[in-house]
């Protein structure tokens, strides 16, 4: 009999900005081209090109003005602040969390 509890995939829920001391007005640099940036608005958005999205959509438009054809992105993944990407700040965070 499969243990349906074991095996129920759980949703993965990263940092918030705040969680990972990036404060509204923070500016991100695209991993790929640190002459694309984008401005963190609210805790969970960014405005990109005048646009406000989340850090995942903004990161799938960059990708695809490139001439990616992504169907989807993990945004933490291509944005970085203070020389580090998202993804290494929120892996921090969650270190931190463990202590």
């Amino acid at each position: 009999m499969i243990d349906i509890e074991k095996n129920k995939k759980v949703k993965k829920i990263f940092a918030t900005f705040k969680d990972l001391n990036v404060e509204v007005g923070a500016i991100l640099y695209f991993t790929k081209d640190e002459k694309i940036t984008c401005r963190v608005q609210e805790n969970q958005r960014v405005l990109l090109n005048g646009l406000k999205c989340s850090i995942s959509r903004a990161a799938e438009i960059v990708l695809e003005q490139m001439g990616y054809e992504w169907k989807s992105v993990r945004g933490y993944k291509y944005w970085m602040y203070m020389g580090k990407t998202l993804m290494e700040l929120a892996d921090e965070f969650k270190l931190r969390q463990k202590k």
